[in-house]
């Protein structure tokens, strides 16, 4: 009997969403690494843009999955890179808020026009559409399950906002 047809369902999902994650990320920071930017800086620029000018450690650290402690490093790390510049709050003096500099906006240009060339992974496998329906899954997936690991503590980006209703059925 084949080890395939001993999964369940779960462990076969699993195991497939492991494989492939780690075969993407490679693939992912191959690409980033032609820019000098390693993957969790791109991942980390793209989300203080994201917060459009409210980007502070605790909201940066809220909106991803990595664990606060590695984005503080992270962004401290950026910081002596001259990525991002941390600057004291006014309003609130124990806040700190976080910009992306020229360097690191010029990085980010860069790391796009080397990412939006890299779609060649899913257009060989799979269509549009099965990507989008496979999008909106692991979103499901995802918001059901993240109050378990993270207890309430994230607020994920929501990056099919945007999306027209009828691409959401």
């Amino acid at each position: 009997m084949s080890t395939e047809l001993e999964l369940n369902l779960g462990q076969l999902l699993m195991i497939l969403l492991a494989q492939t994650s780690k075969i993407l990320d490679k693939k992912y920071q191959k690409q980033l690494k032609k820019v000098g930017l390693p993957g969790e800086y791109f991942a980390i620029l793209h989300e203080i843009s994201c917060l459009q000018g409210e980007a502070t450690p605790h909201a940066v650290a809220r909106t991803m999955i990595f664990e606060p402690h590695t984005i503080s490093t992270n962004i401290s790390k950026m910081e002596r890179e001259g990525l991002v510049t941390k600057t004291k709050n006014m309003k609130y003096k124990h806040m700190v808020r976080i910009e992306i500099t020229d360097k690191g906006k010029t990085l980010m240009d860069k790391a796009w026009k080397i990412m939006s060339k890299t779609d060649s992974y899913w257009k060989t496998a799979i269509s549009e559409n099965e990507v989008r329906q496979l999008i909106l899954s692991l979103t499901k997936i995802r918001d059901k399950n993240i109050s378990s690991v993270f207890s309430n503590t994230k607020e994920l980006t929501d990056f099919t906002a945007k999306w027209p209703p009828e691409l959401k059925e």
